[in-house]
């Protein structure tokens, strides 16, 4: 089991968190999926006042990928790739994961 928070930085940053299960078919390779939300802000006009506000929602997604770890001492490396399927389109997703062992 397994957890990510991102963030895509744009004009209006974008979060994204989820939480993820994992299932390791040989050696360090592995296979996870999950569900999770992204967090949205975006500017909008109001044309009656002509002025300028910001609106936020949350989106549903689900992500599903493949990765190889590296282990050190109390850390783990593992470069992935991920298909996130959000707002009706798929987005890839690649990435270094860094964990620690508690």
């Amino acid at each position: 089991m397994g957890g990510f928070a991102e963030v895509i930085f744009t004009k209006h940053p974008e979060w994204l968190f989820g939480a993820l299960l994992f299932y390791q078919p040989a050696g360090t390779f592995w296979i996870r999926t999950g569900p999770g939300i992204e967090l949205l802000t975006r500017e909008e006009t109001d044309p009656e006042c002509n002025c300028v506000y910001t609106t936020s929602h949350t989106e549903i997604l689900y992500r599903i990928g493949v990765g190889y770890s590296f282990h050190t001492k109390n850390l783990t490396f593992a470069p992935s790739v991920d298909l996130d399927f959000v707002r009706s389109t798929t987005a890839l997703v690649w990435g270094l994961n860094i964990g620690k062992s508690f």
